[in-house]
């Protein structure tokens, strides 16, 4: 009976939704008479789908003079009503639903014109109210509301104003204490759309990147990321792999880009900052605790009071880094020159009305004292001495190295125009580079495999100007215990301990010490056993549990157990034998592969060819990014300074970093450099996470074990002697085995030192892998971001909308903008709507 009756009300369900859809079908076929706005406006304040339909017709295809009359009757207002009254219900049956989205989309044709859009923005609280649909339990209504929030943010400033005070007013209102934390709750939503991920997504974007002062980009940024936006990112940018989820992966990478972009900035500035502040400390340095720190805070207090952005300042600024630098070189006679000339011992006030005649005066002031001090003392003093020539080497290795790296600085034709980023790698001595064996001898000897395009290079990593809950502890009670008759000789926590221990053989007490007896370890387990050696009785209670007089069936179980293993003729050298046994076995067979692995990597990265053609190319574009500074002219790199070339950052998108710049030239020009990626990370992947001398530190222990075991066995009886034996004669080959492949990786580890040209006082081969096998990933992540970045602007290249917002006459101003925040290309405001 009860099947039927459920059956009876599912039919009843169906009709119904049948007959509703069939009305709203037929209303749809109706054809939309022309009606008045004020009539529209009236229509809207009875909330059917059939009413909300016609509405939305008619504004879609609405004029200026219509639209205009439906905003004097306050329709935006009786939309915003409607949004606000049939978010509430609950719970919202499907014809609900179907008008809270027809009122959404009502709404979303007002802002697609130039008028309604323009009332949306300047209209006081119009932007909020719609913000607190985002609290309505519909996927579809919260996307739309999103995707309207972020056209308003890039339609002008005064938009993005708006929409940053809505986030604040539902923040308030629903008890956040964080305006982006139900953005972030969404994300982390099991019921996220991808639609409305791309929209919370595309919202962030724009509020960030139209903010144009850096601080506030920055506070904006941190606040998301305090609320862990990256780790959201990556776990949705890992499910999102599909190509009709690329809008997902547009606004990720936009995301990452500007906070990158931001993030170098703010690099640059500490850089300078630290630059200024290093000198000013090692001035200070100099002359603390001496007379001449007066005249130095004199002079900063004069520099204190010029105005850079007076003309006169600007020129006593010049003049006074032109006279510093003219006293530096000077010597006593010229100084003494220099203090007898009133102009510069007295210099004219700055300050008067005639500024610029003063700022002329002084330059010509110091040109004269210039020429002055050169008639006093003869020339200007002679230029530094030439650098040291290159560091001798025995035979006739000086002129070979001479010619061989004469030859391969002639490579670089030319210097940075500008100043670049500096790579920040560990140069090699140019002696101890060209070694016989070593690979940069044979990367200087080779040709280019890649041309090095300098303009590319200059362009990209030239330095740019910079503008500017209470926890209460509960007491843990330990239950009562019962009363027992057993005796007990233990304490009662020991014994406690003991007896625990003792119910994880699942066996008697005899058995266990039969099995110690017989030497079956094995069937004891290297764990259990370890834990045994930790319960042995210590000497007082040894001798307590051997003048034992009582019965031992009426002792309790830890008693009663130890009273037998002790008895047990050497019981503790027994165990400890048994668990060596048992961990050299294990030792031997995960230790061996090991070291093989080791083995096998080094004797790959050894004889691998491609890596030396992109070493070469490393070589010569570093070397002319770091052209005069200190890491210049460098004849060979420490390897472990291969991860510095993705610090240097570029000035531009289309290469992020030099690492990215030279494998996509690598990859265009020469695929084949690139094939030590693929050709090393199967033999270095093994070695992750392996530590030699950890292996060698536990292979001489177990030696030493095994050497102390065998002195006791020697002491004990003859079962004891016949029960190790066997043990420790197998051990030596094995021992040996292992001995015999530690040497082969010391010896591939000095053949690795040479040829790279590794310092061996601080070389580690595992973490020389480690590091090595890093860079490869790298290099294999650095592939993928260049194929998805040109991927990402062939896309931006196809032909979408119209660059030009031209009149609204078909009404889709949200929607260009949004087409164009979806393909990443319209994030900042446009300039204030015009009237």
């Amino acid at each position: 009976m009860e099947v039927d009756e459920n059956q009876n009300c599912t039919k009843a369900e169906d009709r119904e939704v049948r007959s509703f859809w069939e009305k709203a079908l037929l209303s749809c076929k109706k054809s939309d008479e022309d009606c008045e706005p004020q009539r529209c406006v009236m229509i809207l304040r009875d909330p059917t789908i059939e009413n909300y339909g016609s509405c939305r017709r008619m504004i879609q295809n609405a004029d200026p003079e219509w639209m205009e009359g439906f905003l004097r009757a306050d329709g935006l207002q009786a939309v915003l009503s409607s949004i606000d009254v049939l978010g509430r219900i609950r719970p919202m049956h499907v014809s609900d639903v179907l008008v809270l989205e027809e009122a959404v989309a009502c709404f979303r044709a007002v802002a697609n014109s130039r008028l309604g859009l323009q009332v949306c923005i300047e209209s006081g609280d119009v932007i909020t109210k719609l913000f607190q649909a985002f609290d309505i339990e519909n996927e579809f209504v919260k996307t739309q509301v999103v995707q309207l929030m972020s056209a308003f943010c890039v339609t002008s400033e005064e938009g993005l104003q708006k929409c940053i005070i809505a986030l604040d007013v539902f923040k308030t209102k629903n008890g956040y204490r964080n305006r982006f934390k139900p953005l972030m709750i969404e994300l982390r939503s099991s019921r996220l759309t991808h639609a409305l991920a791309v929209a919370i997504l595309g919202f962030i974007n724009c509020i960030i990147t139209s903010q144009d002062r850096y601080g506030y980009r920055c506070a904006t940024r941190l606040e998301l990321l305090g609320l862990g936006i990256l780790r959201v990112i990556q776990d949705l940018s890992d499910g999102f792999q599909d190509e009709d989820h690329e809008h997902f992966a547009i606004q990720c990478q936009i995301f990452r880009d500007h906070m990158a972009e931001d993030d170098e900035a703010d690099d640059a500035m500490e850089e300078e900052e630290e630059v200024a502040l290093h000198l000013f400390n090692s001035i200070y340095a100099k002359i603390k605790g001496t007379q001449l720190l007066d005249d130095f805070v004199n002079i900063l207090l004069h520099l204190s009071q010029l105005n850079p952005d007076n003309p006169c300042g600007s020129t006593a600024w010049s003049v006074s880094s032109s006279l510093t630098q003219r006293i530096s070189t000077s010597t006593s006679a010229q100084l003494q020159t220099l203090l007898r000339i009133n102009h510069i011992v007295s210099p004219p006030d700055l300050d008067t009305p005639r500024e610029r005649k003063s700022g002329e005066s002084m330059k010509s002031t110091i040109h004269s004292s210039e020429d002055e001090i050169d008639e006093v003392d003869g020339p200007s003093p002679p230029p530094p001495p030439p650098g040291p020539p290159p560091p001798p080497s025995t035979g006739g290795a000086p002129s070979a190295f001479g010619n061989l790296y004469a030859k391969f600085l002639n490579f670089i034709k030319r210097k940075p125009s500008q100043k670049m980023k500096h790579v920040q790698w560990s140069k090699i001595p140019q002696a101890e580079a060209i070694e016989n064996g070593t690979i940069w001898k044979d990367v200087l000897a080779m040709k280019d495999p890649v041309d090095v395009d300098y303009d590319v290079i200059e362009k990209l990593f030239c330095k740019k100007t910079l503008v500017e809950e209470k926890d209460t502890d509960d007491k843990s009670k330990l239950p009562a215990t019962k009363k027992s008759s057993e005796i007990h000789l233990l304490k009662y926590q020991r014994g406690l301990t003991i007896s625990i221990f003792l119910r994880q053989f699942k066996m008697s007490s005899e058995d266990i010490i039969s099995l110690i007896r017989n030497g079956q370890g094995s069937q004891l387990g290297a764990d259990r056993l370890q834990a045994l050696l930790k319960i042995l009785p210590d000497e007082a209670e040894t001798n307590l549990l051997k003048a034992n007089s009582q019965d031992c069936s009426e002792l309790g179980n830890a008693e009663k157990f130890l009273i037998k293993l002790i008895s047990l003729p050497m019981h503790k050298p027994r165990i400890e034998g048994l668990l060596l046994e048992l961990k050299l076995k294990s030792t031997s067979e995960e230790f061996l592969p090991n070291l093989q692995a080791i083995r096998h990597a080094g004797e790959a990265l050894l004889s691998n060819q491609s890596l030396l053609e992109f070493l070469r190319f490393v070589l010569h574009a570093g070397n002319f990014v770091n052209a005069g500074s200190y890491a210049g002219n460098a004849a060979g790199i420490r390897l472990d300074s291969l991860e510095k070339i993705a610090d240097t950052k570029s000035e531009e998108k289309t290469w992020p970093t030099l690492l990215h710049y030279l494998v996509e030239a690598s990859e265009k020009e020469n695929p084949e450099i690139l094939q030590f990626v693929h050709q090393l990370q199967p033999v270095l992947k093994p070695t992750e996470g392996l530590v030699l001398q950890a292996m060698i530190d536990e292979i001489d222990d177990l030696k030493s074990q095994i050497d102390e075991l065998s002195k006791l066995s020697k002491e004990g009886d003859a079962e004891v002697r016949r029960q190790f034996t066997d043990f420790i004669l197998s051990s030596e080959p094995i021992i040996k085995e292992l001995e015999q492949a530690v040497s082969e990786v010391h010896s591939i580890s000095l053949r690795i030192i040479h040829r790279f040209c590794e310092d061996e006082r601080e070389f580690i081969v595992d973490k020389f892998l480690e590091n090595f096998n890093k860079f490869c990933t790298t290099v294999l992540q650095f592939q993928k971001d260049n194929h998805e970045r040109k991927r990402r602007m062939e896309r931006m290249k196809r032909p979408a909308i119209e660059e030009k917002i031209k009149d609204d006459v078909d009404g889709c101003l949200i929607e260009r903008l949004l087409q164009e925040i979806r393909s990443g290309r319209k994030l900042r405001p446009m300039k204030r709507m015009a009237d």
